[in-house]
């Protein structure tokens, strides 16, 4: 695949996307820090590329948090341990955004559609 990859640039887009997607898969069940950096640089060039705008911001300025301004040694693996992934039930690390999704969802599972006078949205 990547001897078709150097040969036509949708084939090589394609191959850099599924790259990038095995490694944030690999950087959430290892549940390393440094791993998801090295996939959020990768995604950072399509990001532009394909003139994703905000998602080139919101990569950019994770990357400078993350690299250059004010992550300390301590904020790295403070982040790395507690604030990118979540262990499950079963003991499986998963990225907080998808924790939060799941337990959402099992919220409007349990509650449905009930509402009350002054709890909309």
């Amino acid at each position: 695949m990547k001897s078709t990859a150097q040969k036509s640039a949708i084939a090589q887009v394609i191959y850099n996307e599924l790259l990038i997607l095995f490694l944030i898969h690999r950087a959430e069940e290892e549940s390393n820090a440094e791993m998801f950096v090295e996939a959020m640089k990768c995604a950072f060039f399509l990001f532009t590329t394909n003139h994703a705008s905000k998602y080139t911001n919101i990569a950019a300025e994770f990357l400078v948090w993350w690299l250059v301004a004010c992550s300390s040694p301590a904020e790295k693996v403070f982040s790395d341990k507690f604030i990118l992934t979540r262990k499950t039930n079963r003991g499986k690390r998963i990225f907080t955004d998808r924790f939060v999704k799941w337990l959402m969802k099992d919220v409007r599972a349990g509650v449905g559609k009930r509402n009350r006078q002054g709890t909309d949205a």
